[in-house]
């Protein structure tokens, strides 16, 4: 008898035990799915903005227009900077992967130059040759191999199959997230879609423009706001300012005030990275897209 209830008490202990282990198992399955989820979701925000900078003035779009913004630019520290956004649009925007290049190798940190002509004579190429995704691509970790009893081929199959699923569901969160982030001004899309050097010679009448102006709100403090308008006449231009007319939309102008206006266009406060009175750039509002 003893024996016998040494036996129920030992197997009611295993039990317990493997209760316990199904439990922590299952919570680490939720804790991976979560960081997973949110990995996924960062990096899908992250590969949109490239995937839709591809279609906007801000893509090196031909060897000769690679070469000309190249040359414009000041620092090799702002040349880096910009060609590797244009890798980057390419291999993680478009998901054509072997567009990668590694910024640095084996102590060397690739130049500017080097990382250039990887963009022509690879990357490029291979954006023109390649079927594209009308969406920036969605890729999810794999869940790593985990030590446990049995097997879990099963649910690990079912996974994937419900990831799958979801993707759409993923796609739009990461997509809401973004707009909701840049309503918050954390991101301005409109600066992202735009040409890193000032058109100093491309802004000629019917140039759609937005520019920035300062009012004071209800306690007095500055805000911004940018107004869009088009070019309607250069007066002059030099290295430094275009001095040029601009007729602007209906919902920009006040009741009883002109419509257009003569505005100094400097080069200097060419789409900044932050809001500023006199900042001006090219109105892209037509690659930005909207969510529902």
């Amino acid at each position: 008898m003893s024996c016998k209830r040494k036996s129920k008490e030992t197997h009611s202990l295993q039990m317990e035990k493997v209760k316990t282990q199904i439990a922590k198992r299952l919570r680490k399955k939720s804790e991976l799915k979560d960081k997973q989820t949110a990995a996924t979701l960062s990096e899908f925000k992250d590969a949109s903005w490239l995937h839709q900078q591809h279609k906007s003035p801000r893509f090196w779009g031909t060897p000769k227009k690679a070469f000309d913004e190249f040359q414009k630019l000041g620092s090799e520290s702002k040349k880096k900077k910009c060609v590797k956004e244009q890798i980057l649009i390419v291999c993680r925007g478009l998901g054509i992967t072997e567009a990668h290049h590694p910024w640095s190798k084996d102590g060397h940190e690739y130049t500017s130059v080097e990382l250039l002509e990887h963009f022509i004579k690879v990357a490029l190429p291979l954006s023109k040759t390649r079927k594209l995704p009308t969406e920036a691509p969605m890729e999810h970790p794999r869940l790593p191999e985990l030590p446990v009893l049995g097997t879990l081929s099963s649910d690990v199959a079912e996974y994937y199959t419900t990831q799958a699923k979801n993707d759409n569901e993923l796609r739009m969160n990461a997509l809401r997230q973004r707009e909701k982030e840049e309503l918050m001004g954390i991101w301005d899309g409109a600066e992202y879609m735009n040409e890193v050097n000032w058109p100093e010679k491309k802004l000629k009448n019917g140039y759609k423009i937005e520019m920035c102006f300062s009012y004071p709100d209800e306690d007095e403090e500055n805000r911004f706001m940018w107004c869009c308008g088009v070019v309607e006449r250069v007066k002059k231009r030099d290295d430094k300012v275009i001095k040029a007319d601009i007729r602007w939309s209906e919902e920009f102008v006040a009741c009883g005030e002109s419509d257009l206006t003569e505005e100094m266009l400097k080069k200097n406060l060419w789409n900044p990275e932050k809001p500023r009175k006199g900042a001006w750039r090219q109105d892209v509002r037509e690659y930005l897209r909207k969510f529902e």
